[in-house]
């Protein structure tokens, strides 16, 4: 075998190991299968991000512990789908759009108690508009394994929404037991002064 043929095996073997390349173009997934993996990957990246983000500002230990759930649970089902996609041919998305950038910066710019409060109000958000997305997947995609894909994530997708709407539930209870303390006080001052 000559290094013309050798180059030319080589080169048509690569071909063959890449469909998409042979097919010229992203993969034969049909639209809303695509859109869902693009979807899916930007939020999966998005709940990673602010689950560090979340780790490292949250005052609330619960709110330390969600982050740090929805990091590792997302960073597998990133792993997941990252597999399914390149086995497809699809380019996912590789950094958060503008409209997340922008959330993770507004986040990034408060601590404590506010943080706290925003940052668990998105997570209820996030997994409300998610489990959307992963059912509408799980009941008309197209594609076998993205369609698998969405029926064994969206469980966990549940508990999420379960675990942030609990711990916002409790945020909000002690929000507003500090305030009726501080208007107790408030009182009790007020009649002392009188």
């Amino acid at each position: 075998m000559n290094l013309t043929s050798a180059v030319r095996t080589v080169a048509l073997v690569s071909l063959f190991a890449c469909p998409a390349l042979v097919q010229g173009q992203t993969s034969q997934v049909a639209q809303q299968d695509l859109e869902f993996a693009r979807e899916a990957a930007v939020g999966g990246f998005k709940e990673v991000t602010l689950g560090e983000l979340a780790q490292q500002q949250a005052k609330n230990e619960q709110v330390v512990q969600f982050g740090q759930h929805m990091v590792e649970d997302h960073s597998l089902a990133n792993e997941t789908l990252k597999s399914i996609a390149e086995e497809k041919g699809i380019q996912l998305p590789q950094e958060l759009p503008a409209d997340a950038q922008q959330k993770y910066e507004e986040l990034q710019q408060l601590s404590d108690a506010e943080f706290d409060t925003a940052y668990m109000d998105e997570m209820v958000q996030d997994h409300e508009k998610t489990i959307e997305l992963f059912e509408q997947q799980a009941e008309s995609g197209e594609d076998a394994a993205l369609r698998g894909f969405a029926e064994e994530t969206l469980p966990t997708l549940r508990e999420h929404l379960e675990m942030a709407k609990e711990v916002q539930s409790q945020l909000t209870a002690a929000r507003e037991g500090d305030l009726e303390q501080k208007r107790v006080a408030k009182l009790g001052v007020a009649d002392h002064a009188g």
